[in-house]
């Protein structure tokens, strides 16, 4: 039983590694914004970026998580509900947006946002 769960393991692993994209990412820098605190327990909310996606990893909180991306003129551009049971990641399409600069903002245990380039 211990050699089946292990090759297991290695095939899910294998299949991840070898169906990913080879594009590089770059982390956006995710921060706490201190005027809109929701609640008392912290998520980790980790964030990263290629030129197709932005990739939120969303860790130890349960409920409703709000994505939104804003453009540099402050008008949204892509909005999502997120339900996250403990853990989850959410990809957030933006191949269709131009080039320039965008704010991404995560409610979930508190406001948090970042800033990242196309």
């Amino acid at each position: 039983m211990k050699t089946f769960l292990i090759c297991f393991a290695f095939f899910l692993l294998t299949g991840t590694a070898l169906s990913q994209d080879t594009t590089s990412t770059a982390k956006i820098d995710i921060k706490i914004d201190p005027l809109r605190p929701k609640s008392l327990i912290g998520a980790t909310v980790p964030a990263e970026q290629d030129n197709q996606n932005v990739y939120v990893h969303i860790l130890n909180f349960t409920g409703t998580a709000f994505i939104e991306i804003k453009n540099a003129a402050g008008a949204s551009v892509s909005r999502i509900n997120a339900d996250i049971s403990n853990a989850r990641s959410v990809n957030i399409p933006i191949d269709h947006l131009p080039t320039g600069e965008y704010t991404i903002y995560i409610t979930a245990a508190y406001r948090y946002y970042g800033v990242f380039l196309l």
